[in-house]
């Protein structure tokens, strides 16, 4: 990804957390991270995925569709600070991380993640993986 097409994207996520977009408080130490195109098996790229990070810490992130119209946004902070509960960006970032993750908890081929426009959560499953579902989960609040 050029630096122009990332300053792009980081500057609409910036934009709209200015403009209350999510109503997520966020910690001071809170950066834009560096997006994340989300890709379809069919190889379309569906959004970006933008993490909001502190330090070590996943404090949040923006989903944005290629145009940059948002999706959703979702914060993992309490009261507007970053705690030890907080996920490691790593743990959302790092592929070789993630896939090893589902692997250890399958016994089984990782799943692949995807969007569709039926759900902001479909999740496509590898050869002989099982289905995961979004649930949602109290604390985390999403747009």
């Amino acid at each position: 990804m050029s630096a122009g097409n990332r300053g792009r994207i980081q500057r609409a996520v910036k934009a709209l957390l200015s403009q209350g977009f999510g109503q997520a408080e966020l910690d001071p130490a809170v950066e834009i991270g560096a997006p994340i195109p989300v890709v379809h098996p069919d190889g379309t790229q569906r959004s970006w995925f933008v993490p909001l990070v502190a330090g070590t810490k996943l404090a949040g992130f923006a989903e944005l569709l290629p145009s940059l119209t948002p999706l959703r946004m979702s914060s993992f902070q309490r009261r507007g600070r970053i705690d030890e509960h907080a996920p490691n960006v790593s743990d959302w970032t790092d592929l070789e991380r993630i896939r090893a993750r589902a692997l250890s908890l399958t016994g089984e081929a990782p799943p692949v993640s995807t969007r569709s426009r039926r759900s902001s959560a479909d999740i496509t499953p590898a050869p002989q993986a099982r289905r995961f579902r979004r649930r949602s989960r109290p604390g985390i609040r999403s747009a």
